[in-house]
């Protein structure tokens, strides 16, 4: 009778150990590069509102419709700008607003510091164009604009709020109907990598740089000039990500520090409670590395807070997995089946 060849990899792994931390060192590699390559997506949809009947869905959804068409939607950041002043602790907005031509040179300022961070996609009051018709003759000039700036040009604040209210395309819009405060507007690409936009956008506003390690820290905006704030779903979805983050990972890392010493009052061993330790962690590594290769090979998979879940799960079938193979392992050497080595 014909023998069957049979593969037994769990042997061969066993009877060949070097072998086996070998090919798993390069495999683990491989992860750690699939690691750096995860993508970020929000833990919150673009389409999160769930009434098919609610009026901001369908207006979003007949925008997204038109992309077909050669239309390109975008989903506007807000950046506001407040004119007050400080008065000890308190800041004190202006009972009458804008005052003054520096007032105006800061939406100015601002402006031109967004386009240069973000590029063409900013309009503000600096942008928009002040149709005017003199003497027969069509003027466009921004509603701030560097001229205004001149000390001959005679700019009289309350006739440029006259203008500014006249125009119903930018009252209310681009500036508040009070002038107590301006509003910028970047708009983002709909395919636009939201998340690490916004980690950009934060760079921005705290003037700060920010590496890998405070996605894991980090889940607020604190803008270094405190006249300005942010306003957007955009930045909404960011915020609430990066907490559900943050409380996560203080799960899964309370969940470690608490089955450690669980693993070694069971195993009687600090050093396989240890083993135990690690392999939770190579398992997540694993887990989120391989969500970053199907991404790289163009599977539509990227990492989210949902995706988290799977880590604790790491930890639940982990000490499972431990226990039953380390008590398997310590009831052999006890009984005389297994090797020390």
């Amino acid at each position: 009778m014909k023998k069957i060849w049979k593969f037994d990899l769990r042997m061969k792994a066993i009877k060949y150990p070097k072998i086996t931390i070998v090919i798993f060192s390069i495999l683990t590699g491989i992860i750690l590069w699939g690691n750096y390559k995860t993508p970020q997506g929000s833990v919150i949809p673009k389409d999160a509102i769930m009434n098919k009947d609610n009026p901001v869905r369908k207006m979003d959804e007949y925008v997204s419709s038109k992309k077909a068409e050669g239309f390109n939607p975008a989903e506007p950041i807000i950046f506001p700008i407040k004119f007050g002043k400080k008065i000890g602790k308190k800041e004190i907005l202006f009972p009458n607003g804008i005052q003054s031509k520096e007032d105006l040179k800061k939406i100015y300022e601002w402006t031109n510091r967004l386009k240069d961070e973000f590029g063409e996609s900013v309009i503000s009051l600096a942008t928009i164009p002040n149709f005017l018709d003199e003497e027969g003759e069509l003027k466009s000039e921004y509603y701030i604009n560097s001229s205004l700036f001149k000390s001959n040009s005679g700019l009289n604040i309350g006739n440029w709020k006259k203008g500014v209210i006249a125009d119903q395309s930018v009252y209310g819009i681009f500036i508040s109907q009070d002038f107590k405060m301006a509003y910028i507007y970047y708009f983002v690409d709909d395919d636009a990598e939201q998340m690490s936009l916004m980690w950009k956008v934060k760079s921005f506003l705290e003037e700060k740089t920010f590496g890998w390690i405070h996605q894991f820290t980090e889940f607020d905006i604190h803008p270094k000039d405190a006249s300005i704030g942010l306003a957007s779903w955009i930045a909404g979805r960011w915020i609430i990500h990066q907490a559900l983050l943050l409380n996560i990972l203080m799960i899964i890392s309370g969940g470690i520090l608490f089955v450690f010493p669980g693993f070694r009052r069971a195993l009687h061993s600090w050093l396989q409670a240890a083993v135990c330790v690690i392999i939770f962690f190579m398992s997540i590594i694993w887990t989120r590395g391989l969500i970053g290769l199907l991404w790289f090979f163009g599977f539509n998979v990227v990492e989210r807070v949902y995706t988290l879940l799977s880590y604790a799960n790491c930890i639940v079938q982990g000490t499972s997995f431990s226990l039953h193979k380390f008590g398997a392992y310590n009831e052999g050497r006890e009984k005389g089946r297994l090797q020390d080595r």
